[in-house]
């Protein structure tokens, strides 16, 4: 029943959080373990202080079977500093977040409220993190549904599902590509200044997808060429509305353009909480939606930032500075104009936040329908006190593409372009992984 399975996955999501790494990518397990030994001894005396880390996630689903999960630990000394850290964290938030939430969904807040408070709880990091819980959660809701657990042995069991899961796996992702070179070679010519900030994630198209084949299995076609009316038309409406001084934009936009400088596989994970826990779900349904949400935003990650170093196209802020240079009449130049909100550091097409949309929404479609739900919030912690309300998901899909053009960092044919990949992303996942047996 579901107190079996939810004392299953409390105490399985616990070992995960905790459990020993005994194998990285150059096999050095038993130094590991014996480190993992000495870090937890001297965390018994001192708080870990933990200045730079990445816990690096993987799942290796298969078509028409149930994911296997792995917890994978990246950059030993400070990776067992962390895991350390979060165990007794996680361990310390024993009673239920939201009181009418399922066990699933209160472990998707759990793990939200640590990645925030260890800075990692925005886009591609947060995307592994989540995949890997929630992949793992399905995991072991499967085995405790089809296990004979006798009378005070979940906690055993859960555990020891969670060991055997993270060593797998370990082993299973090593070599992925998910810790990549940052490469990037700026467009430039031999001894002219460009921008020296690193770009964000263009090693993403050699990594290996979770689901996907490839993340290039649904790369679009081309951004519309600069001299076409649709290029034109997409100019204008970005350089009018997403101005840091428009006066075309009401305020309500302009609020909204800043709110959506948050993260979308965080705001993807807030929604399906807030629709979870007002319309609740069978336990096991539960933790199968969670997992294939996080594994659909994690390849529509790696999909749209494979297409966007493909294709490289300018952000507003360098095309509308540059209106002169286009081949295109129907756009001017504006030397001095600035988006609304900070211009990300990757290609502009197509839209991150719209793939995320298209992929997200699928997911939850799937579930809720694609009319009028039950109404569910989002809030952003770098803006307290505004709260985002929805009665469908629709609606939210709309409002972050608008909120990017509001925002002065993207151009309307991308975010819908964005989007279209997300869905198909979304759509293979559920047609193909974490399937219900028959």
């Amino acid at each position: 029943g579901n107190e079996t399975h939810g004392a299953a996955l409390h105490h399985f999501a616990h070992g995960v959080a905790v459990a020993k790494a005994r194998h990285d990518d150059d096999g050095c397990g038993r130094v590991l373990a014996a480190k993992a030994r000495q870090r937890r001894n001297a965390a018994q005396a001192r708080q870990v202080q933990v200045e730079q880390h990445e816990v690096e996630i993987g799942v290796v689903a298969r078509r028409g079977q149930r994911a296997e999960t792995v917890l994978c630990l990246q950059h030993l000394d400070r990776a067992t500093q962390l895991r350390d850290k979060l165990g007794h964290r996680l361990a310390d938030q024993r009673g239920i977040v939201n009181d009418r939430a399922d066990i699933v969904t209160d472990w998707n807040e759990k793990a939200a409220a640590v990645m925030d408070a260890e800075k990692v709880s925005g886009g591609y990091p947060a995307a592994r993190t989540l995949s890997i819980m929630h992949a793992a959660m399905f995991d072991a809701a499967f085995d405790a549904a089809v296990s004979k657990v006798a009378e005070g042995a979940t906690k055993a069991a859960g555990v020891a599902v969670g060991d055997k899961a993270a060593l797998a796996l370990v082993q299973m992702r090593a070599g992925d590509g998910a810790i990549g070179a940052n490469t990037y070679r700026p467009n430039t010519a031999p001894g002219v200044y460009v921008i020296t900030a690193q770009p964000i994630m263009p090693w993403a198209g050699a990594v290996k997808p979770f689901a996907l084949r490839s993340a290039a299995q649904f790369r679009p076609g081309p951004p519309p060429a600069l001299n076409s009316a649709i290029y034109a038309r997409d100019y204008n409406e970005t350089m009018a509305l997403g101005s840091a001084k428009s006066l075309k934009r009401t305020d309500w936009q302009a609020e909204t353009g800043k709110f959506w400088v948050s993260s979308g596989v965080t705001a993807w994970n807030q929604a399906a909480r807030g629709l979870i826990t007002s319309k609740p779900l069978p336990l096991a349904e539960s933790a199968r939606l969670f997992a294939q949400l996080n594994l659909a935003l994690h390849d529509a990650l790696l999909a749209v930032y494979e297409a966007k170093y493909e294709h490289g196209l300018w952000r507003p802020i360098t095309a509308i500075r540059n209106g002169d240079r286009d081949g295109n009449d129907a756009t001017e130049r504006d030397a001095g104009w600035t988006p609304l909100i900070e211009t990300p550091l990757h290609p502009e097409y197509p839209c991150a936040h719209c793939v995320l949309d298209g992929a997200g929404g699928a997911v939850l479609k799937s579930a809720f329908g694609s009319g009028t739900v039950p109404e569910f919030t989002l809030t952003y912690a770098a803006m307290p006190g505004v709260v985002r309300k929805y009665t469908s998901i629709q609606q939210l899909e709309d409002e972050v593409a608008m909120a990017r053009i509001w925002g002065g960092v993207h151009f309307r044919n991308s975010n819908e372009v964005g989007n279209a990949l997300g869905v198909k992303v979304g759509d293979y996942v559920l047609q193909n992984y974490l399937q219900p047996r028959r």
